[in-house]
């Protein structure tokens, strides 16, 4: 079964006597280092697959009930239909708070690649060699070392790479303990995100990066994606743009769409499908090519803002109607922009520079959807922050953190990222300064 399902050979044909008693020697050896621990590097001897899709899970964020949400996650995977020509990998961390499967705790590997009709109650899927020594799934270097695995052994013309954890906004994912709000996670401030990106990407080309975790649908985010991949999957409010639709993602993958783009793009229209009704509010696929075009709007506003007071109250009176999310200093910037567009007292400048960031948001977005299931029963996903939830339909895909006033704690972590270089966060402490 490991010859048949990892290495993939060839089917023997009639040679010599040495050169079969050469192949029978073989064979014993290759026995021998599978029982002593020594797999055989899959990698170079299997088909190669239209699709390979690495799934990184951290369900290990200090006994919180995630693991359940990720287990319940792992069965709709392993019970989806798995087409010829998708390879499906995962790495999951747990920290066995849930009796799932077991409770066992650690990191695991497997290969999923169950039938169409397994039990959606179970998870059944191969387990592969554990990871050497203790994981960490707060840090960078595991993730990419999945990536580096992954790609080694399980060759594609495509790849797909879904990180499953907690998110937390600009301030990054997949803390080690959520208890600390987020504790130690794949920082985006100080570029640990994007360095395990880059050495993943290093590792093989990624069409698609999906954060399939809560609030990283934000400007902030895609400088730690930018450098990596040219595609984006994203979620601006609670749940990610992946859980509860894996029958549907893999069923187009083994479709072979053979442009990413068209892949990316195909997936948050499957949110009116999702399972659950309680995973997504927001799903959207971002065309990252288009960052840069969007974060010289974004500076543009800003320095329009800061131009003269008249401007600078426009700025204010848009974000104190824009729509906001779980965590309120998210406000998502296509609303934002509209909101000034449409200020008759905001001035031509900031006009202008609001319709110029609404079309470098329209460059960036590729599809964008928003929860038909709001106010349903058993649905979080919703829009607004505690006690002012209420439709979606108003977001765009993208948000920014435009706190009022910046909290003390946050202020000089957010100053140590990437988008300092902007003058958002000057126009932010500018229009902080003006209302006290």
């Amino acid at each position: 079964r490991l010859w048949r399902d990892h290495a993939n050979p060839p089917a023997l044909v009639p040679a010599q006597a040495g050169t079969i008693r050469a192949q029978a020697i073989a064979g014993v050896v290759m026995a021998a280092c599978i029982a002593a621990g020594h797999w055989i590097p899959w990698g170079q001897a299997r088909d190669r697959a239209g699709w390979l899709v690495m799934v990184f899970v951290n369900a290990d964020s200090g006994g919180d009930p995630h693991e359940w949400i990720i287990a319940r996650d792992l069965e709709d995977l392993d019970s989806a239909n798995h087409p010829e020509g998708v390879d499906v990998v995962v790495q999951a961390s747990r920290c066995g708070w849930d009796a799932w499967d077991g409770g066992w705790k650690g990191t695991r590997r497997y290969r999923v690649a169950g039938p169409a009709g397994r039990d959606p109650g179970s998870f059944e899927a191969e387990r592969l060699p554990d990871p050497p020594g203790p994981v960490d799934p707060s840090d960078g270097g595991a993730l990419a070392g999945f990536v580096e695995w992954a790609a080694a052994r399980y060759p594609a013309d495509h790849r797909m790479l879904v990180i499953e954890a907690h998110g937390s906004g600009w301030r990054g994912l997949s803390p080690a303990d959520m208890a600390e709000d987020p504790g130690d996670l794949m920082s985006i401030p100080d570029g640990e995100l994007a360095a395990a990106l880059a050495r993943a990407a290093a590792a093989a080309p990624i069409d698609v990066v999906v954060l399939d975790a809560c609030l990283m649908g934000m400007w902030e985010a895609g400088f730690a994606l930018r450098g990596a991949t040219r595609y984006a999957l994203t979620s601006e409010e609670i749940g990610g743009p992946i859980l509860g639709s894996w029958p549907d993602v893999l069923g187009m993958l083994g479709a072979g769409p053979a442009d990413p783009r068209a892949a990316c793009a195909a997936i948050p229209g499957m949110l009116d499908r999702e399972r659950t009704r309680a995973n997504s509010a927001t799903r959207t696929c971002v065309d990252l090519s288009g960052h840069e075009a969007l974060t010289g709007a974004v500076d543009a506003l800003a320095a329009a803002a800061l131009a003269d007071d008249a401007s600078l109250a426009a700025l204010g009176r848009a974000l104190e109607g824009a729509l906001r999310f779980t965590k309120p200093a998210h406000a998502d910037l296509g609303d934002l922009a509209a909101r000034i567009a449409a200020d008759p007292a905001a001035g031509q400048g900031m006009a202008a520079a609001a319709r110029d960031l609404a079309a470098a948001l329209g460059g960036y977005v590729v599809h964008h959807e928003s929860s038909p299931f709001v106010g349903k029963a058993a649905s979080h996903g919703v829009c607004g922050p505690p006690g002012l939830r209420g439709s979606c339909a108003r977001s765009t895909g993208v948000a920014i953190w435009a706190p009022a006033p910046p909290p003390p704690g946050l202020w000089p972590v957010y100053l140590e990222g990437p988008w300092s270089a902007t003058r958002w966060d000057e126009a932010l402490a500018a229009l902080a300064s003006s209302r006290r």
